[in-house]
């Protein structure tokens, strides 16, 4: 378990036991990457909740069944999220470029190898939001998500055209109040908070609560 830690200027490439994080089976919940490569989960499951992730290549990478709720990320990468397996379930997460690369236009905010569940999720700035990768499967819903300048909403292989948005979901500016960061504006200034008046505000699925 990884709890209340922050991980900043820390670049390792993925042959340590620290890439910010590189295990198996991790949990990582109310932490923070700064310009870290992120979490690497090599092998079994793992979830990461209420944490931020700025600057990272790949912000949260798994091979086997990931839980994601109420978490940040501004990534490079040209995969924001990457899970291996099925199993993928997603929860209240903003996922917008950190740009520092060339991935500009190209990013992919989840991408997952199976079947995922997002909710309640807002994606920004991206060149796909949610891409799967598995033709011959059912690839799971996205429901009450925003997109906004997203060249595909959801996608799947092998599908021509997008994917039809789920139950609750809009094409809509979320206004917020910084969403994506660069060299020229730190991680420490990015702030993705919704404003008054965000369609954001109370758009979620009415069964599930907000922390």
């Amino acid at each position: 378990w990884v709890n209340g830690s922050q991980f900043l200027n820390n670049r390792v490439a993925d042959v340590g036991v620290v890439s910010g994080i590189l295990a198996q089976e991790v949990y990582v919940d109310d932490s923070i990457f700064l310009d870290s490569t992120g979490v690497n989960i090599s092998t079994g499951s793992g979830s990461v909740t209420t944490s931020t992730l700025c600057g990272c290549d790949v912000a949260v990478k798994s091979s086997g069944p990931l839980t994601m709720s109420h978490v940040a990320i501004n990534a490079m990468g040209p995969n924001m999220v990457e899970v291996g397996g099925d199993n993928g379930d997603f929860d209240h997460l903003t996922i917008g470029p950190y740009y520092d690369g060339g991935y500009i236009g190209l990013m992919t905010g989840i991408h997952a190898a199976g079947s995922a569940d997002v909710r309640n999720s807002a994606f920004v700035d991206l060149g796909r939001g949610v891409y799967f990768e598995d033709a011959s499967r059912v690839p799971g819903s996205v429901q009450f998500s925003l997109f906004w300048d997203v060249g595909r909403t959801v996608v799947q292989q092998g599908v021509s055209g997008e994917l039809p948005l789920g139950r609750g979901s809009l094409v809509a500016d979320p206004l917020l109040v910084q969403q994506t960061g660069s060299w020229l504006t730190p991680c420490t200034s990015v702030d993705l908070r919704p404003l008054p008046g965000s369609p954001l505000i109370d758009a979620g699925d009415p069964l599930t609560q907000d922390v």
